[in-house]
């Protein structure tokens, strides 16, 4: 009979579950281990957008590049100030700036590319609208009249100009090579007409610019 017991205690032993805090511990592991890899997840697509944008913007700037060379100026007024050439077609100068401002909306920019005859792509289309510059990776439909992120702006004599774009990684090197500080020839119209800020490089352990500015400029 003792025997018996004893061999009822012994596999009662082998089958006890796991206690509170075993799985507490547990839970706490699977837990740590998500956390790790969403976080490396977000890492890897923030770094993705982020070399969507850089493209974006060099892609932007052959755009322009081909622009200068029909019409003479950049995007930005509808005369084309000191650099306009006489004779070009009329559809170099679609777009005007903003009253009172010298520093065109990405939308208008838009407008202008697109009626120039330079062959672009559509992009995509929005309603009745046609789009052939890129848009920001985060960018909503449903903000309407506005493009989050990307900027374009011209200076005075039309002949220079810069596009801005806001990372989300600080440390990508591009930040070390781009335009950098306030730019006080070339107004941010999104900013209240302020001179467009291009942040200021940071150096490791602590980044903090995420400005990438490009452009013909300083």
């Amino acid at each position: 009979m003792i025997r018996v017991k004893e061999y009822k205690s012994r596999n009662l032993h082998l089958v006890r579950g796991f206690t509170i805090i075993e799985l507490l511990i547990v839970i706490g592991i699977i837990g740590l281990l998500s956390a790790v890899v969403l976080y490396g997840l977000s890492s890897f697509r923030a770094s993705g957008r982020d070399a969507r944008r850089i493209s974006d913007l060099r892609l932007v700037q052959e755009y322009l590049d081909s622009y200068f060379a029909k019409c003479g100026y950049y995007p930005g007024s509808a005369n084309g100030g000191a650099n306009h050439v006489a004779g070009t077609p009329t559809a170099c100068a679609l777009a005007s700036d903003p009253p009172g401002q010298s520093g065109l909306t990405w939308r208008n920019l838009n407008t202008a590319l697109a009626g120039s005859d330079l062959g672009i792509p559509l992009a995509y289309r929005i309603g009745n609208t046609s789009f052939v510059l890129p848009v920001d990776p985060l960018f909503k439909p449903g903000c309407p009249g506005c493009y989050p992120n990307y900027r374009y702006t011209h200076d005075n004599t039309f002949g220079r100009y810069l596009l801005w774009a806001q990372l989300e990684d600080a440390t990508n090197p591009v930040l070390q090579e781009d335009l950098d500080g306030p730019q006080n020839e070339f107004l941010d119209v999104a900013n209240g007409n302020q001179p467009l800020d291009c942040g200021t490089d940071s150096m490791p352990p602590v980044f903090l610019d995420t400005i990438y500015c490009v452009g013909l400029g300083g």
